[in-house]
């Protein structure tokens, strides 16, 4: 397992500046990690490459899905290179829309 972890965690500090979206889809999905105890979000992002390829970007596991937690997962994503897609989608929750772009083309909120 301990493999496993380092090549996890590898993979969440890779660079992301090679990867050129034209869709970014942000959502988050709640586990029930232990016995008992109330659901854990995971956050993720995912995308569809300008190439017409899938893929994901990140996932991270916030204390909850709040507006800190997202704006912390998406600052992330940005500091390691991801540049502006020309669409992100989210479920139109508060808490998971995106910051403004700073792409000349702004990016478009929808609510699923």
């Amino acid at each position: 397992m301990p493999g496993h972890v380092t090549e996890y965690d590898t993979w969440c500090r890779r660079d992301l500046s090679g990867i050129e979206l034209d869709y970014l889809f942000l959502d988050a999905s709640h586990f029930t990690m232990h016995d008992g105890q109330r659901a854990e979000p995971v956050l993720a992002a995912w995308g569809i490459t300008t190439g017409g390829k899938p893929v994901v970007i990140g996932l991270a596991p916030p204390a909850a899905e709040s507006t800190d937690a997202w704006h912390d997962f998406l600052t992330d994503l940005a500091a390691r290179g991801l540049r502006p897609p020309l669409l992100v989608v989210s479920d139109g929750a508060p808490a998971s829309s995106p910051p403004p772009s700073r792409s000349s083309r702004p990016p478009c909120v929808s609510a699923a």
